[in-house]
């Protein structure tokens, strides 16, 4: 492909539809969350996408598994696992665009994660890109819920859920950097998801309730379609530059205000517009900053 004429267009329908399915995981774990308990989601969730993993990885990786690689995948997916549990809190707490443009934080996190675990330097550009994110939070989730005409009521346990969560998926990111070029990415999935099903197995038998066969039907559903997000972007990020695709994951937040809207009667006010407007703006900067930082470090 010529890199001058970028990538093609079904390329970009394939990150689309990455990032469509991830607001659709998102809008079912709002919708079946609270009914089945978020312990018992989580659990199944993770022991489907650690069948599909499993099946893949016997399928098309020739990696062996190395003893130092279970000891760092192990940690990875304890981070992996609180994470996630954060971030679906914060969706059962928050409004789906809400909860969506929180997870854009972990942008903004990785570079103190990164500072502080790779010793990376960082532009005063960077920073300040990033403190305007934070800022462009404290608008988003700027409690005005005694005014008359407020379409929400801000929670600030599923705000701290939220960037929190984000903070964690920074410290993942940064992990993966220092494996990325030794592991294959079959193996980083595998034990994404075979983790944290290790850990929920009490859930999983049943010790903290049963989930109906229409919940489990449900959570057959996450599995897959966790995986098949992972793959999507996996496809979609070999075949083009991330400066170019990165772009199409903000589409999210317009997917999830629709999904919030039509499902959940959710609405979303012009300071929520404004706030995510800002926190964008500087996730496309700090994206841009590193991106530029790591061609120049690589030439």
């Amino acid at each position: 492909m010529n890199a001058s004429a970028g990538p093609a267009l079904p390329v970009y329908g394939v990150a689309i539809l990455a990032v469509f399915l991830s607001s659709s995981i998102d809008a079912i774990v709002k919708y079946a969350g609270p009914t089945a308990g978020l312990h018992i989601l989580l659990a199944w969730r993770f022991f489907f996408g650690a069948i599909i993993a499993l099946f893949v990885y016997r399928l098309r990786s020739r990696q062996v598994i190395r003893a130092a690689s279970v000891r760092f995948h192990a940690a990875r997916g304890l981070i992996q696992l609180l994470s996630v549990s954060l971030y679906f809190y914060s969706i059962t707490q928050l409004s789906l665009a809400v909860a969506t443009v929180l997870s854009f934080t972990s942008v903004l996190f990785v570079l103190p994660v990164a500072t502080v675990v790779l010793g990376e330097r960082v532009s005063a550009v960077a920073v300040l890109a990033a403190v305007t994110g934070f800022v462009g939070v404290a608008i988003t989730v700027l409690d005005i819920s005694g005014l008359d005409h407020s379409l929400e009521v801000i929670r600030p346990v599923g705000v701290a859920a939220g960037l929190a969560s984000g903070c964690l998926t920074a410290v993942l990111l940064v992990f993966l950097r220092l494996r990325s070029a030794s592991e294959d990415p079959h193996v980083i999935s595998l034990f994404t998801n075979l983790v944290p099903a290790i850990v929920l197995l009490p859930v999983l038998t049943g010790m903290f309730g049963a989930p109906s066969l229409r919940e489990i039907f449900v959570f057959v559903i996450l599995g897959v379609l966790g995986y098949s997000v992972w793959f999507l972007l996996s496809v979609a990020y070999a075949r083009a530059p991330a400066r170019v695709l990165a772009p199409t994951e903000y589409l999210s937040v317009a997917i999830a205000a629709l999904y919030g809207y039509a499902f959940f009667g959710e609405g979303i006010e012009f300071r929520m517009i404004a706030g995510i407007a800002v926190i964008i703006c500087s996730c496309l900067l700090v994206t841009r900053g590193r991106l530029k930082q790591s061609h120049e470090n690589h030439f």
